[in-house]
Parts: C-alpha cells; structure tokens; sequence
C-alpha cells in the first residue's frame, strides 16, 4: 500500500536510484545494514564489560566511564537507567545524564521520567527516587 513510507521506498525510490546509480543500490544498502549488525553486536558487548566494570545496577564509578568514548559511554548509560527502571528515556535524558560524567562542572541532578534523579555521589552516578508532592 503506497501510503506507508516503507512500500513508496521499496517501489518508488529504490528503482530511481537503482536507475540514476546503474544499479548494485539494493546489494549495497544490504551489505551496509549487516555490517551495521555487526558493529552494533559488538559495540554491545564492549559495553556490557564497561557497565560491569563501572559497577553496575546500584551506581557507576565514574573514573571508569570518563575513560570511554561517548557511544560506549551512553550505551552503558542507557542499559543503566533503563535496569534502574526509567520508562520513556529519550536521547535528551541520555546526554544529560553523560553531561554528568563528561562534562562535570558541579552541577546538580538530571530529572528523568518516573520521578527519578541521576546525580554524582561521590564519584559515581546514583539514582534516586524523588517523592511526589500532593496534588501532581
């Protein structure tokens, strides 16, 4: 059905660049997305050692995060928060919580969904729960 993006993809634009491009589009763009699986597979499990190391569930050391690259470091940061129980994080939350680590200027907490706040406490991250007030 021609409204979904996917369907005008596969019959409109594909065809068009497979004719501009004296064909081989399909073959490349499928050769580019295993390769993007497999970069991704072991992205992971080169974040799965750092979030082990930096300690885990209860709170990251933050002297080991400091040390990684930003995708290995929020990548880490996402499978923190989201065991830790934050629903709805968005890239916005992600980088603010990497803000904690990367560029650390005393700053305070960083509000996430569920009435959550990660913080720096004493050299790691923590996350606490923020009681509600009445009448929110």
């Amino acid at each position: 059905e021609p409204r979904f993006t996917r369907v005008r993809l596969r019959t409109e634009v594909l065809p068009l660049l497979e004719d501009v491009l004296n064909g081989g589009v399909a073959a490349a763009l499928a050769r580019t997305a295993a390769q993007l699986r497999e970069d991704n597979e072991a992205l992971d499990t080169v974040a799965d050692l750092i979030f082990t190391r930096a300690g885990g569930p209860e709170g990251l050391e933050v002297a080991v995060l400091e040390a990684e690259p930003a995708a290995l470091r929020r990548r880490v940061l996402r499978r923190w928060l989201l065991q830790s129980g934050v629903r709805e994080l968005t890239d916005a939350h992600l980088r603010a919580v990497d803000d904690l680590v990367a560029r650390w200027r005393g700053q305070g907490g960083v509000w996430l969904p569920g009435n959550l706040e990660a913080s720096r406490c004493r050299g790691r991250l923590c996350l606490t729960s923020q009681p509600t007030t009445r009448g929110e």
